[in-house]
């Protein structure tokens, strides 16, 4: 275990075969200290074989003023620097149209309950935010998104809740998800919503694609 792994290490992780060959595991780990809350990482092991796995020493995000660390993203932890992330799922984008520079793409969830970002990169290494806005409220899980080439759209597999939004503040907004006060996550009702978008800047939720879980 490493010292931004010793809070825990969730199950929010991906598995990506890179061009080269190599699997790329994403992996959701978590540090906590005496001094302050936990601070979550997006880390990265590879494998060449997809049974044994090492941590690489990529020296790209700071961690405790040192860059010798398998940290993919947020790129600091400096207390008034770092982001509060969750990560989502890795995919290599096979949309045609796409952009080298934007190839590998993923979902993560910011600022808490704020909503689920896209974040880009060349490499699946280098990682910047894609949109100023979050694409999708926020899901409180792993959500699931490919670019489909038989329909030429994105698709993703996100949690839906419903609840009374009016006992939290607000009001529903797109896919169920609630708007206002509190973007509130209910824990009773839990759905999977299939939803789909030739722009990954907004994802648009169907109806007719909510089930149950």
């Amino acid at each position: 275990t490493e010292e931004w792994e010793n809070w825990a290490t969730f199950a929010y992780n991906t598995i990506v075969k890179h061009p080269n060959g190599t699997y790329f595991m994403y992996y959701d780990c978590v540090s906590s200290d005496a001094t302050r809350n936990i601070v979550r990482f997006t880390c990265l092991a590879t494998s060449d074989d997809g049974i044994n796995w090492v941590k690489p020493i990529l020296n790209i995000a700071t961690f405790h003023n040192s860059t010798a660390n398998n940290i993919v993203f947020p790129l600091s932890d400096e207390v008034g620097v770092y982001i509060y992330h969750e990560p989502g799922s890795v995919f290599i984008d096979t949309n045609p149209t796409v952009d080298d520079s934007e190839k590998w793409k993923m979902l993560a969830q910011l600022d808490s309950f704020l909503g689920t970002y896209i974040l880009a990169s060349p490499d699946g290494l280098n990682w910047k935010m894609l949109y100023e806005n979050p694409s999708l409220n926020a899901s409180d899980t792993q959500n699931v998104a490919w670019y489909d080439n038989e329909i030429n759209e994105y698709v993703i597999f996100m949690r839906i809740d419903d609840d009374n939004p009016r006992e939290h503040g607000g009001e529903h907004g797109d896919c169920g998800h609630y708007t206002g006060l509190e973007n509130q996550i209910s824990p009773d009702i839990r759905r999977i919503g299939r939803c789909t978008t030739k722009d990954l800047s907004n994802f648009h939720c169907a109806n007719s694609g909510i089930h149950e879980a």
